[in-house]
């Protein structure tokens, strides 16, 4: 069963990662989204009983041209392609019949040392970064990346001891991009920690190299800036992101004063976060 898929508009290429047999798959897939134009007496037919035929193209570049410079009336031409590809391919597929993949969970932390007392801030990334941990569901360890010697041992944690942050950085996303995840999840990582590492590689690397690419295993991030904010999108290409702060707004009952991790925790489990400052 599919467990990914990522569009190359560039390419004309489908990104397919899917699980069939316990074992995980990548496959590159030539293709080309397509709309479907009114042609009388066509078999095909819209809900609205319009008849309409396919129009293929050979390269994404003809068909978002042929779209933006056309005054014919199109249908499908808003389904995102990844939508459209998969409903294609798993079309005759029953419901029941879908096995529900194994996924890799990361769930990623990093931990920033500031000497402001104001909150360090994703988009200056003005701080070094002094540890990225990243929870592995599957192997139900911790994997940590550190420039300070650990002073005591922490149970299912692998600890990664770095040079200087620079090292840390280059040894987590070689990790990660190595070792990839289908799903990264954390708390508020949407709008801290993957913006601030994105960050913080262009002020150590430079912008030019993009260092962050390898984030994704095919080495492919897209970010833009969100409208009316300084604030980043992130798509990583082959891994789907979900945010724990953005699910929690969205799907929990309670309206809270604030939603930072320890009051959350505070109100869901009448604790606070655990402290790791001995450590």
């Amino acid at each position: 069963m599919f467990m990914n898929t990522f569009y190359d508009t560039k390419k004309s290429v489908m990104h397919l990662w899917e699980q069939i047999n316990d074992e995980d798959i990548h496959t590159q897939i030539d293709w080309v989204p397509y709309v479907f134009v009114p042609n009388e007496g066509s078999n095909i037919k819209t809900i609205d009983g319009i008849s309409v035929r396919k129009k293929e193209f050979s390269t994404y570049y003809n068909y978002y041209d042929w779209q933006k410079n056309s005054n014919v009336t199109m249908y499908e031409n808003k389904v995102r392609p990844e939508i459209q590809f998969l409903s294609e391919r798993y079309y005759d597929i029953k419901d029941d019949d879908l096995p529900v993949p194994n996924l890799k969970i990361y769930f990623l932390d990093i931990e920033v040392h500031s000497d402001s007392k104001k909150f360090p801030n994703a988009k200056d990334a003005d701080s070094p970064i002094t540890i990225i941990s990243i929870r592995n569901n599957i192997i139900k360890k911790t994997i940590s990346f550190g420039i300070k010697e650990l002073t005591k041992k922490i149970k299912n944690n692998i600890f990664v001891w770095c040079d200087n942050e620079e090292d840390l950085i280059l040894k987590f996303l070689k990790y990660i991009n190595k070792h990839p995840c289908d799903v990264l999840s954390g708390y508020n990582i949407l709008n801290f920690d993957l913006p601030y590492i994105i960050n913080r590689t262009k002020k150590l690397f430079g912008s030019d190299k993009k260092i962050y690419n390898f984030l994704s295993p095919i080495n492919i991030v897209r970010t833009w800036k969100q409208k009316n904010s300084d604030e980043i999108n992130i798509d990583i290409a082959g891994v789907t992101i979900l945010d724990y702060y953005n699910i929690y707004k969205w799907y929990s009952p309670n309206k809270l004063e604030n939603y930072t991790l320890n009051y959350v925790c505070q109100t869901e489990l009448s604790k606070g976060k655990l402290d790791y400052s001995q450590y």
